[in-house]
Parts: structure tokens; sequence; C-alpha cells
């Protein structure tokens, strides 16, 4: 009988599918014995299989301090494309 549902991270959903895929087991049969619906593990699968990085690293974002990486007469120029269309744009210079 499975259990009541539980709500996972997506750090817990990407180490899940990475034991799944070094188990050998297929995906149907992992959830089996590991009593997680396939519905969601396939849904979450399916996320990291069409991100670009590996589905062994755990996506995160860095902090870039421009302030370590230059002086104070450096120029520089950042465009973040933030989808729809949106962009940020920072300059310095």
């Amino acid at each position: 009988m499975s259990q009541a549902y539980q709500r996972r991270s997506a750090e817990e959903w990407l180490a899940l599918v990475n034991t799944q895929q070094k188990s050998g087991l297929s995906g149907a049969e992992f959830c089996k014995q590991n009593d997680i619906r396939y519905a969601s593990f396939c849904k979450w699968r399916q996320r990291y299989s069409a991100e670009s990085s590996p589905v062994q690293q755990i996506p995160h974002s860095d902090f870039l301090d421009l302030r370590s990486m230059t002086t104070p007469s450096d120029r520089w120029h950042i465009t973040l494309s933030l989808g729809d269309g949106i962009e940020l744009t920072l300059s310095r210079g």
C-alpha cells in the first residue's frame, strides 16, 4: 500500500533521479520499490533531462562580486536575458 503524499524538494527529486539511473532499474520498478508516485517521478526526470546541465549537478545560482574582479577604473557591460523579451543591462565605464 502506498504512503501518504510526500512533498519533496528539487534537490531530493534530483537525488532520486540520479539513484534510479545508477540502479539499473526501470523508472516504474524503481518507483514501485521505493513507494514513489511514478507520474511525479516522470515529471521530475523529464524536467532534469530537458535542462542543458547534466543530471548529476544540482541547479544553483552563484553570486558574482564584480568588485573582486575589477579595479575602480575597469569598464564592464553585462546584459541579463530574463525571458519574454525582458533584459536587464548593467554597465560601468
